[in-house]
């Protein structure tokens, strides 16, 4: 899907439907319940086989109807399958295992990358495949996996002859451990103790491919931060207008209006930054720098903008009965998966020659 009449009718459709069915909720806790029943729901709209091939169910949209999806989502921090199963395994399986393929597109089934393994994203990895007679042997521990309690299957990151190969496991041969993070996300611990895998179970993604496919995954993160910038921004704004001290709505006072134009700024210079980000993803490009740098420039303007969202809102901001709260929560959980600003710094220095 290109033609931009389309891609403008998808952004509609999601933002109604988003929320009507979904919007923020309040309570972090209770934001994932029912993740299987919205996984559905997603995909009678054609939603999670976005980058599914036709042949096996997909609707096969592409990667520019994925950040739209991705930055609708989130809007309402909408807490679903969405970027690790709709966005990331596709990619990863490539043409193989239709059925899994199939599966996503219809809302059966639920893959969840399997990779960090310490507090911090890192590209270290401890995990380790033997090669034996009949597959491969696995053994590993990976913390903070988005998805993790609800997966059927992991794609799994591990180290064969001193290089980072990905492995698809079943998740019933796993041990997981569910986490309950501060922002509601399905998270968990997933243990693989020397496992056997298939002959086939390895994916065909050499290291290149792999640090690719996780570049996608900051630019999903990228998106998703935006949305939820934009999303806050807008409540913000609203509240200026309507909000009255000393006989005027607040918004009319200099120094509020300095602050909401400076988040306006911030919104659109991310906005730009992951639009190009997404433009080289649809390319042969490399995607380091531009995936590094969307991903750090939305975690500082959806921290910014959440924090000002408290602030703007007063006593109500800091309470558990309005929404700003989990939007700070958000801001600070997406800003360290699969990269703190540490990282990414670090990669765009690299990937630009510094």
């Amino acid at each position: 899907m290109t033609d931009t009449s389309e891609l403008d009718m998808l952004r509609d459709m999601a933002r109604e439907w988003l929320a009507t069915e979904h919007p923020a909720a309040l309570d972090h806790n209770i934001a994932r319940d029912g993740l299987r029943d919205r996984w559905r729901a997603m995909a009678e709209l054609g939603w999670n086989g976005v980058l599914v091939p036709e042949a096996a169910g997909g609707s096969e949209l592409g990667l520019g109807a994925a950040a739209i999806l991705l930055e609708e989502a989130g809007r309402q921090l909408l807490v679903s399958p969405l970027l690790a199963s709709a966005i990331l395994a596709p990619l990863a399986l490539g043409n193989a295992y239709p059925e899994l393929l199939e599966g996503i597109g219809k809302g059966k089934t639920i893959i969840a990358l399997a990779h960090d393994e310490g507090a911090h994203h890192s590209r270290e990895i401890s995990a380790q495949a033997i090669s034996g007679k009949d597959g491969w042997n696995l053994s590993g521990h990976k913390r903070f996996v988005t998805d993790g309690a609800n997966a059927d299957h992991f794609i799994v990151s591990a180290m064969v002859n001193g290089e980072v190969a990905l492995f698809l496991v079943d998740a019933s041969t796993a041990e997981i451990s569910a986490r309950n993070t501060i922002d509601g996300r399905a998270m968990a611990d997933v243990t693989f103790d020397n496992i056997s895998l298939t002959g086939n179970a390895r994916l065909e993604l050499d290291s290149r491919a792999i640090d690719r496919l996780l570049d996608i995954a900051r630019l999903a993160l990228a998106s998703e931060m935006l949305g939820a910038a934009r999303q806050a921004f807008e409540i913000t704004n609203d509240y200026l207008k309507t909000r009255e001290q000393f006989d005027r709505p607040i918004g009319s006072f200099q120094a509020l209006q300095h602050r909401a134009a400076q988040m306006m700024v911030e919104i659109e210079l991310t906005a730009a930054s992951v639009s190009e980000g997404w433009r080289v993803a649809q390319t042969s490009g490399e995607l380091a720098g531009p995936a590094s740098l969307a991903k750090h420039m939305a975690g500082e303007t959806l921290a910014l903008v959440a924090r000002e969202m408290i602030q703007m809102h007063g006593g109500i901001g800091m309470t558990d009965e309005h929404v700003s709260g989990r939007y700070l929560k958000w801001s600070e959980v997406s800003r360290k998966l699969y990269g703190d600003d540490a990282f990414l710094r670090g990669r765009w220095a690299d990937a630009e020659g510094f």
